[in-house]
């Protein structure tokens, strides 16, 4: 039988301990070696349990969970992290500071749903993704179909899709801050994240990069130099309006689970935009933006795609370029410079273009 996955709770609420440490051990595959009730105590007991991942509460007495990151990464702890997070706006800013200390995921913790229910959907996926690297590398040779799609490929493209999940906002925070305040495209983001978390993942972005960036409003107008990011809860598509594109949000079925969904975003910017779109695929579990990825190539557009050795989880990037649909496969910072390379002032946002 493999090594189960070995799992430290730390969290100064009991019932969240009894509830997190029956449903993890229900698992074949995994099981809890330790449990705390902050952070001071969980450093002690980390060398004792070896844990191979931790799920760390935001607020606790004595040492909360930001101050036992800081020194459990200061210590020289690669140890992944999945924060576990209160629906309040101090403790969701307390999660995004701990994503920037190397914090790997967060999960909200439950409030109307089945707390087992939120443990099997959200946490106990990440902990499988979080403690597996994937071992194969992306093969290079494009597949015939995709290949007939490359004569097709225009120049500099227009509007920038983008699709993120686990490890997301992170690399979203460097690729946006690596970019200049007159990016010549509008930029739209899923990332898979609460409604709760999306609208101030947006103010962060906005406050910490030289970029504008907002929650999408459904029908408004893109402009360039503005991140979109896609409410939570919702698909974010695009639109045609005058003669310019426009963000449409929608609350139809989730796509491989998902909503909002990278493949949604993705096809509708290859239907609507064609070879202006750029996509980029960054860190994530699952598979969600791969079929999006390919409606992409087939319409002519670039698609970029985040290196495994930067990724928390070569997930989503993976799936893309294993299956040859990438059209470069660079770290974070590289793909920035992809992105200025690759874009040019588009003729959709002057200011008021309507017809």
């Amino acid at each position: 039988m493999a090594r189960r996955i070995r799992v430290l709770i730390v969290d100064d609420s009991v019932v969240i301990r009894r509830v997190l440490v029956h449903s993890i051990d229900a698992h074949d595959d995994m099981e809890v070696v330790g449990t705390a009730s902050n952070g001071r105590i969980a450093l002690e007991r980390i060398g004792i349990d070896r844990p191979d991942i931790i799920v760390l509460d935001v607020q606790m007495p004595e040492m909360d969970g930001l101050e036992t990151l800081r020194q459990l990464r200061l210590r020289g702890s690669s140890i992944p992290v999945v924060m576990f997070s209160s629906l309040t706006r101090p403790e969701m800013q307390t999660t995004f500071d701990a994503l920037e200390l190397g914090a790997s995921d967060f999960v909200a913790k439950p409030i109307a749903k089945s707390p087992t229910n939120i443990i099997a959907h959200d946490l106990i996926p990440r902990l499988r993704a979080l403690t597996t690297r994937a071992s194969r590398r992306p093969t290079p040779v494009l597949p015939k179909e995709i290949t007939r799609a490359r004569p097709k490929t225009a120049g500099p493209a227009s509007l920038v899709v983008v699709g993120a999940s686990t490890g997301g906002p992170d690399a979203l925070q460097r690729l946006f801050s690596a970019l200049p305040s007159d990016f010549t495209a509008p930029i739209l983001v899923v990332v898979h994240m609460p409604a709760e978390f999306t609208p101030i993942f947006a103010e962060r972005l906005r406050d910490t990069t030289a970029l504008a960036a907002k929650e999408a409003d459904d029908g408004e107008l893109l402009r360039a130099g503005c991140v979109y990011i896609a409410p939570g809860n919702r698909h974010l598509e695009i639109g045609r309006r005058g003669s310019g594109f426009c963000a449409i949000l929608d609350d139809g079925p989730p796509e491989n689970s998902c909503r909002p969904a990278v493949d949604v975003l993705f096809r509708s910017a290859a239907q609507i935009a064609g070879a202006e779109s750029l996509g980029v695929v960054l860190t994530g579990m699952g598979r969600d933006g791969l079929a999006g990825a390919r409606a992409l190539r087939r319409a002519g557009a670039a698609v970029l795609v985040q290196d495994e050795a930067s990724s928390v989880v070569w997930g989503m990037p993976g799936f893309v370029a294993r299956q040859g649909l990438a059209t470069s496969v660079r770290p974070v910072l590289e793909i920035a410079t992809e992105l200025s390379r690759r874009t040019r002032p588009p003729r959709l946002v002057a200011m008021g273009a309507e017809k």
